[in-house]
């Protein structure tokens, strides 16, 4: 505290005042601010703020990364992997209240990365949440899968316990536990009431956390004890996802996020669809082509349109992607991140910018952004920018003939892309430079219907 000067202790005695923890950075302790109050309040003043600050002044969220082994030699049922504790969620559906299933953390070399403190600190934190506020979670890390392919899943942590006394007879516990725990020791075990697949890059956004010194440094997914504390920066909700019922996407949207039903032969008879049908065949009109992405759409951070063709002038274009923002605004249980347009143009930038202030923003809400961004095809041997989509930071879809409208009653071919394809497709847009494509530029938009 002897190196801060007293306008910096003002800000401290700000920050503990009237600010939230999640404006604070990690390394501001309690004892920090009581240190800068004591030399800028007068003392009876800190006896009375004393439970305030340090009621304000809080852990950041804790949530937990584990690793897993999908290795036939370590149990035969291993290579299942997910679908172990989905079938579990699964086999309890139709009760809320008794719809979860135990992870076990299974010690294999005697080392953990978490002790009794974080188990105290996670059971304290689960206990003040409430339905609708901050999650805690567990990411599930394999990174070498059955096809050698890396998942990620996350689980939404409603209790943890210790492996002293817990009893692997519960029917919520998979049944290949059984037989671990008569050659390991299972020290933790975490309660999941839901668990998602999510993409790998949401790793990026983890932050290893220590409990000794409180601070956040990067995440080395190659060597880390597990399970290991980390927090998210930034904080995201996969849990509170909008509803999902009666939608021709149900089965893949579950199959791509939530896999409970994806193990079942069939959907309920409310669809009648396979779980393993991936394409639909809806009109070719703005609201049949955002009724079927409406639940992507609407779980989704981060939205990007794909259509090569889209022109800012024709209503075709311009009435879909009205309709395909307007659902993914209304209803929606988290905030919007980035939305981009990506296509291609011969226009003159000047004239492209033009018409695109001319047209867009009165189609778009008020204050929304949209980025437009412009690509070409490499030459003399570079890849066609043909193919038309809709990505998201959670899942993909292809529009066989473009996201544009057609009154004459025809209909369009929509398929949900596999994991691979849904990364492969995502990954050719995030980089300007060295891409598939070759970056042309970028305009942005702000609606004010």
């Amino acid at each position: 505290m002897c190196g801060l000067n007293r306008r910096d202790r003002l800000r401290l005695c700000h920050h503990a005042l009237c600010q939230s923890s999640a404006d604070l950075p990690p390394y501001v302790s309690f004892q920090i601010v009581e240190k800068a109050l004591r030399l800028v309040v007068v003392w009876p003043v800190i006896s009375s703020t004393r439970i305030l600050a340090r009621s304000v002044i809080m852990s950041p969220q804790i949530h937990a990364v584990t690793q897993w082994n999908p290795d036939p030699d370590f149990d035969p049922q291993a290579p299942e992997g997910i679908r172990l504790w989905a079938r579990v969620l699964e086999s309890f559906s139709a009760r809320s209240d008794e719809c979860y299933t135990w992870w076990g953390k299974v010690n294999v070399h005697s080392r953990l990365g978490m002790d009794g403190r974080h188990v105290d600190l996670l059971t304290e934190q689960i206990a003040r949440q409430k339905s609708s506020g901050p999650e805690t979670h567990l990411y599930m890390y394999c990174p070498h899968h059955l096809d050698d392919v890396t998942s990620f899943h996350v689980g939404k942590v409603i209790d943890v316990r210790s492996g002293e006394g817990f009893s692997v007879e519960d029917p919520h516990v998979p049944e290949f536990y059984r037989r671990l725990v008569e050659r390991y020791d299972v020290p933790l075990w975490f309660k999941l009431s839901d668990i998602r697949k999510i993409r790998l890059d949401h790793i990026k956004h983890l932050l290893r956390y220590d409990l000794d010194s409180k601070k956040a440094t990067r995440f080395d997914r190659v060597s880390f004890l597990s399970p290991c504390p980390v927090i998210r920066k930034p904080s995201q909700q996969f849990f509170q996802r909008a509803e999902l019922e009666n939608s021709p996407w149900k089965a893949w949207w579950e199959e791509c996020l939530y896999p409970i039903v994806l193990f079942s032969d069939e959907l309920s008879s409310d669809t009648g669809l396979p779980s393993s049908r991936r394409e639909v065949f809806p009109l070719k009109t703005p609201a049949e082509m955002s009724r079927c992405v409406a639940p992507i759409l609407k779980a989704s951070t981060d939205i990007l349109f794909i259509d090569p063709y889209f022109q800012p002038t024709e209503w075709d274009y311009l009435a879909p992607l009205k309709e395909f923002v307007t659902v993914a605004l209304n209803g929606r249980a988290g905030k919007l991140g980035r939305m981009e347009y990506h296509l291609k143009s011969d226009l003159a930038p000047g004239e492209f910018m033009r018409r695109c202030n001319q047209h867009l923003p009165g189609i778009l809400p008020e204050g929304v952004t949209l980025r437009l961004v412009l690509w070409k095809r490499r030459r003399p041997k570079g890849e066609k920018f043909h193919a038309r989509f809709i990505l998201t930071d959670l899942a993909g879809v292809q529009f066989e003939d473009g996201l544009s409208k057609d009154d004459a009653g025809s209909h369009v071919m929509v398929s949900l892309l596999t994991q691979a394809a849904h990364i492969e497709q995502w990954n050719r847009f995030q980089h300007k430079r060295g891409g598939t494509y070759e970056y042309v530029g970028e305009h942005e938009v702000v609606g004010r219907r």
